[in-house]
């Protein structure tokens, strides 16, 4: 009978590194997401900017969303019709 030798190596050099920038850039735009969803959920339901919770997500989130804005001339605007008797 033979015998089968089999070695594993781990190689570690220069990996680690790659992954901590990895996982730190995955957390912070996981972060950032998160804001930016909060954000459009708030514009959503049309919070009052003036509240402090609102007043720290818009400013959080407002440089991230400069460059974008005067993007459009005239924001659209979601118009919700609602019937009396159910025609149409």
């Amino acid at each position: 009978m033979a015998t089968v030798i089999r070695e594993r190596r781990v190689i570690t050099g220069g990996y680690d590194g790659i992954l901590i920038v990895h996982r730190i850039l995955n957390t912070l735009l996981t972060i950032v997401n998160v804001f930016l969803v909060i954000r459009l959920i708030l514009k959503a339901l049309g919070a009052n900017a003036s509240a402090t919770f609102v007043n720290f997500i818009y400013s959080v989130t407002g440089p991230i969303i400069a460059p974008f804005s005067g993007m459009f001339s005239n924001p659209p605007i979601i118009l919700i019709r609602a019937y009396s008797n159910g025609q149409h």
